[in-house]
């Protein structure tokens, strides 16, 4: 989670959950961290929440996949339709080989939704 939400008492409570503060100013290896997090654990659980929470931007990060390939792990795929006024997790998706090829999947199956900030949504499709 973003570094700057680690602020006293919400910093203890989001590390006592496991809550991994990340600067978004400084080199960080988060993807070999997790990795190995995912190596030395039965159960774990990542959430990486969408691109375009303050402006629309078509370029969503890739490296949830680059974590879940190296890991072994499927990416589940979740969604709040804010104008339908649905939260769901239906869909288990497996990477594979083409980074690019399995980001435009992912963001096929977003397109349709609503935002709650439509204007700041993008899948750039």
């Amino acid at each position: 989670m973003k570094d700057t939400w680690f602020f006293f008492p919400l910093g203890h409570l989001l590390r006592a959950i496991g809550g991994i503060p990340v600067s978004q100013h400084k080199h960080t290896d988060v993807t070999s961290w997790v990795v190995r997090a995912f190596e030395g654990s039965k159960n774990l659980a990542v959430a990486v929440t969408p691109e375009g929470t303050r402006s629309a931007n078509a370029h969503w990060h890739k490296g949830f996949l680059h974590i879940a390939r190296a890991a072994g792990v499927p990416v589940i795929l979740a969604y709040i339709d804010y104008k339908e006024k649905v939260a769901c997790l239906d869909r288990v998706f497996t990477p594979g080989d083409d980074v690019d090829a399995d980001m435009k999947e992912i963001k096929e199956y977003y397109k349709n939704f609503n935002a709650r900030y439509p204007e700041k949504f993008t899948t750039g499709l």
